[in-house]
């Protein structure tokens, strides 16, 4: 019986000594991936599972998704309205932001507009329909692009924000 228990007691301490600095919850992510996908990811999981990321160990592309987080490297140029981050994503180096704000979409394109300009940003193309609003800027090769609409529950909007940088 005693050593039932301690075979209880000791498998977990091994199975996390194995798997060394990695959780196992980010080892069996990489082992499903590669099964699924065919090649070899490195994952990382943090805070809970609210910030991931996946980088391709053959070329070293990385794909980073969180919440409620303005990436540390988000360029000081692009301004970002007030609002409640409720998701955000950066791929090599491209980011995108959505932020929820309880401001009206007309109020939020004008300050995108007037703040973009004053930023040396150029005005692109723009779609308008009724409840949605699409700006597209560039700055030095650089592109943003802001989608407003209305918030699904006609309580605010929703802001998706995205940056690409020059590629060179």
């Amino acid at each position: 019986m005693k050593k039932k228990i301690l075979i209880f007691v000791l498998l977990p301490v091994f199975a996390l000594a194995l798997t060394g600095c990695k959780s196992i919850q980010e080892k069996a992510a990489e082992k499903a991936w590669e099964r699924g996908a065919g090649n070899s990811m490195d994952i990382d999981i943090k805070e809970g599972g609210e910030q991931m990321t996946f980088k391709d160990k053959e070329t070293g592309d990385k794909v980073s998704v969180g919440q409620n987080k303005v990436p540390s490297d988000w360029p000081k140029d692009v301004p970002l309205y007030k609002g409640e981050i409720v998701m955000s994503m950066q791929i090599g180096e491209g980011m995108s932001l959505n932020i929820k704000s309880d401001d009206d979409s007309t109020e939020i394109k004008e300050w995108y507009k007037k703040e973009l300009i004053k930023l040396d940003w150029v005005e692109g193309s723009v779609i308008e329909a009724k409840e949605v609003w699409r700006g597209s800027f560039t700055k030095d090769g650089d592109v943003f692009s802001v989608t407003i609409s209305s918030s699904e529950d006609d309580d605010g909007s929703i802001i998706s924000l995205t940056y690409s940088k020059k590629t060179q």
